[in-house]
Parts: structure tokens; sequence; C-alpha cells
């Protein structure tokens, strides 16, 4: 059953008080009209671009999202754990702008003493080497992200080269930006699965995988790495499908179960291959 409308702040609007003052349910409702504002279809209808989050990262439409993605976590699998039992895997580049905001929102959500830590996935063609400022503890795994057309990238993050109380990180939450063929993300987990069973058995670790817009009709990776840590399935703040009208000449988006948007920056001929 569909939700029904979505609420409509225009982007120039939005202001801090507006998104402080938002449950997570109303964020849902005002990120949805802000895709449908602001979203452009490329490459024939395989992207979906919104430039104000990824691209040109906006940290209120951040903030945003982060409230969502925090709102759906299992709170009661997350009772009793301290701020320092908590990190962040952050997918670069346009991810790591969300997973900054993701820490604040954990912090105030679950009254923490402080945000949980970062640890960087830099996403590398092949063969490129890794920042010189990496540390010597660090891993890889090989990545085909959609926006790469199919060519293999390399993601790659390090840890401290000493322990910093990484022994006691129990939760790690995988950020990126967009979840479409599940490549990336899924190289994630396996990064964090890997880096942080250096210093703990991984029967002890949970991984929650998120990601700001999720893309259902192109998902193809399902989780496959073997391991002993608990996955839980992806949260998503959107879940998106969008097509061209031709009758109408109209670009649609439709997300999280609420009625179509018109959206204002593309018409059915960006559908060049049918839509997605």
């Amino acid at each position: 059953m569909n939700k029904g409308e979505t609420l409509a702040v225009p982007y120039a609007d939005l202001t801090s008080d507006i998104v402080e003052s938002l449950t997570p349910q109303d964020a849902e409702r005002i990120a949805i009209g802000l895709l449908a504002e602001n979203a452009r279809v490329k490459e024939g209808g395989l992207i979906l671009s919104w430039s104000e989050f990824n691209e040109n990262p906006d940290p209120l439409v951040n903030k945003l999202l982060a409230r969502m993605i925090v709102g759906q976590f299992d709170r009661q699998k997350l009772v009793g754990l301290a701020a320092w039992q908590f990190a962040v895997l952050s997918i670069e580049s346009s991810a790591s702008y969300l997973a900054m905001q993701l820490t604040e929102e954990m912090e105030r959500s679950f009254h923490l003493s402080r945000p949980p830590r970062i640890i960087r996935a830099r996403k590398l063609p092949r063969g490129e080497s890794p920042s010189p400022a990496m540390s010597e503890r660090k891993l890889a795994v090989t990545v085909h992200p959609i926006t790469a057309g199919g060519e293999p990238r390399t993601l790659v993050a390090s840890l401290p080269d000493d322990d910093q109380g990484l022994h006691r990180i129990r939760a790690i939450v995988v950020v990126d930006d967009f979840k479409a063929t599940k490549s990336t993300l899924n190289g994630g987990i396996a990064l964090g699965i890997n880096l942080f069973s250096r210093f703990t058995d991984p029967k002890n670790l949970f991984i929650i995988p998120t990601a700001a817009l999720g893309k259902p009709d192109q998902e193809r990776y399902a989780h496959d790495t073997p391991t002993t840590a608990v996955v839980w399935d992806t949260i998503t703040a959107v879940d998106v499908h969008f097509w061209g009208d031709p009758q109408t000449g109209n670009a649609f988006i439709q997300a999280n179960g609420f009625e179509p948007v018109v959206m204002q920056r593309a018409t059915a001929s960006d559908f060049k291959r049918g839509g997605l």
C-alpha cells in the first residue's frame, strides 16, 4: 500500500531548525520531495544523480539522511554498547560526508559520550597506489561499481599501527552513498570484517551496512563473504524506482512506498534504454 504524499519543503528553504525538528518519518517525506526537485537522470536511465548529496554534498541533506538511517537501527541489539564499541567505515568519496553526520546522529540518538570513530575506505582505480598517509595495517578488496562502467576498483583501508582500543569494537557501520548493484557495499562489509578480525574474533562483531540511496532494480550482488560475523540487512534512507513516461513526457520517481512524483529536472527523453 502506498503511503501517500511526500512533504514539500523546497531545497532553498531547508534550514537547520527544520531538520533538527524532524522525526525520521518526516525526514523521509521531505527527502523524497528533495529528490524529485533536484535529481537528474544520466546514462540513458542508468544513473540517478543527486548533486546536492553526491557530487556537491550538503550538510543538511546528509543530516536528513543520517536521521532516516539511524532511525531504522534495531535499538534492542545496540543496548549497552558504548561509543568506543562502534566504528563507522566510510566508503569514499561522497559517503564520507554522510558518515560524519551519521556519527553525530548516533551520538545524539543513543546518548553516546562521543561520536564513533571513522575508518576511511578509499576507492581507487586498479593499479593506483594508496595514500602514503595510510598505515602499514591496510587491506584491500576488489569491487565493480556501476558508476565505473563495470571496470574494477579497489577498496583499501588501514587501521592505526597500534591497538588504540580497537579490540573493543563490536559494531561496524559500513556507509556508502548509493547502493546500486551492491558490489561496493559488499566490498566494504568484507573490508570491515577483515580489518577488525585482527583485533577481535569475528563472531563478536556485527556489521550494519547502510546507504543513502538504494536502487532495488539494479541490485545483483548478495552478501556472500564467508564469515562468522553477524551481518544485518542493508539499511537505506531512500529506495528509489525511476522511469520515463513517453505519453506525458515526464520522468517519475517513486521511493519508500510513497506515491510517484514528477521529477523536475528530468524528462522521459532521458531514458533511452527504456527506464529502470
